[in-house]
């Protein structure tokens, strides 16, 4: 079974069973954003919209944000619904993490 991710919002910190994960600022947004969505598809093009404020951004961008991400969380933790966007496991909760 897979450890579950904590994220944390607040305290802008990821904990994978226990152990922290330490992402860029980007990345936590992208883990953010998907864990305040926890049952929703999010398309692309709005993860895009959310993530990047201003100019143009290739589809490659995303999918190596998305790639680095699941590289340190692991390859299940973020869902990808071919065609439609991408989803959160449901291994991944938003909560408070003690130090």
């Amino acid at each position: 079974m897979q450890p579950q991710v904590i994220v944390d919002i607040e305290a802008r910190r990821v904990t994978k069973g226990g152990e922290e994960i330490i992402l860029t600022s980007l990345e936590f947004e992208l883990l953010a954003y998907l864990v305040q969505n926890p049952r929703r598809i999010i398309p692309t093009s709005l993860l895009i919209d959310r993530l990047w404020e201003e100019g143009e951004v290739s589809l490659a961008s995303i999918y190596n944000l998305i790639g680095r991400v699941r590289q340190k969380l692991g390859p299940d933790y973020i869902l990808n619904r071919r065609g439609l966007g991408y989803r959160i496991s449901p291994r991944i909760v938003q909560g408070h993490i003690k130090d």
